[in-house]
């Protein structure tokens, strides 16, 4: 449960997110490909770790290299540069919560396989991440895909 909120605090979580739901998508066995970027020991860093890995998997299975999420690297940018970094961090922020509120109140069938609020402040933080990362999943799916079925997270309490 350490290993699940490092990761969800962290701040490489939303490009490590992004990068394996295109895993998700894009492998034909989603399951096998991410047991294999999770069967190893992680660092210190268990987000940054596996965006690593999750890029380097889709460097190796990926057709189209244009297709790639960029990997970011802020070192050595000016103080505008890292200015347009908050920028860019705090409307993520803001998406995120805009799409946890409507998910809280539009009470869709997914969010009841969460259960209710939990009450201790860590286990509400975790129940809330994990209805943020679930939008967020939802709403970068292509319209197409919206009358696929979709797994329904989980927490572990």
């Amino acid at each position: 449960m350490d290993t699940l909120r490092a990761i969800r605090r962290s701040p490489a979580a939303g490009q490590l997110f992004a990068t394996l739901d295109r895993i998700a998508t894009s492998a034909a066995d989603p399951n096998s490909a991410l047991r294999t970027l999770t069967d190893s020991t992680l660092s210190t860093d268990p987000a940054s770790d596996l965006l690593g890995r999750a890029t380097a998997w889709l460097h190796r299975h990926s057709e189209d290299s244009s297709n790639l999420p960029t990997v970011h690297d802020a070192d050595g940018l000016d103080a505008d540069g890292w200015a347009l970094l908050r920028q860019v961090e705090d409307l993520n922020t803001d998406r995120a919560a805009t799409l946890t509120d409507s998910a809280l109140r539009s009470s869709p069938a997914w969010l009841e396989q969460l259960g209710p609020a939990p009450d201790t402040a860590d286990a509400r933080a975790d129940w809330l991440a994990a209805i943020a990362a679930h939008a967020a999943h939802l709403d970068r799916r292509p319209p197409t895909a919206s009358t696929a079925p979709t797994r329904t997270p989980t927490l572990t309490r």
